[in-house]
């Protein structure tokens, strides 16, 4: 999700999440079924190449919690952001600009639920203002 480039690898998913600065954060969605257990279900690997031997120093974490936290749901509404955004920018070059609305309505309901089910976090208030207003707006033309 969230339009980043992406290839299936015999070890599992390789995902292009371009440059990043020194201590910068990137969320990373990844729809999937977790299996029932303790066992870890996702290794995330991190590759960067090294500034003066150009080889790659990575790092990597393991995914073992089964429960989905708020941190997770707004990750996924920022990257549902991009996915829906693009489709509907899609549609509207392609004439269906009615489409296009209603794909952000219906995303601004969806971030509105989710924002009412959790007392309003300040950082999925702001995404909602965002699509609801300047987003929405743009394709309202």
């Amino acid at each position: 999700m969230g339009h980043y480039t992406e290839s299936d690898q015999s070890w599992g998913k390789h995902i292009n999440i371009g440059p990043l600065q020194w201590g910068q954060a990137r969320e990373i969605v990844i729809p999937m079924t977790i299996p029932a257990g303790e066992q870890p279900y996702l290794e995330a690997i991190l590759a960067v190449p090294h500034p003066i031997t150009k080889k790659d120093v990575k790092t990597s974490v393991k995914g073992d919690d089964r429960e989905a936290n708020l941190d997770a749901r707004i990750a996924l509404m920022r990257s549902k952001t991009v996915m829906v955004a693009h489709n509907a920018l899609k549609l509207g070059n392609e004439g269906k600009g009615e489409a296009a609305q209603n794909a952000m309505k219906n995303l601004v309901t969806e971030i509105t639920t989710l924002c009412e089910e959790n007392g309003d976090p300040m950082n999925l208030t702001a995404l909602k203002i965002d699509v609801s207003t300047r987003m929405q707006k743009a394709l309202d033309g």
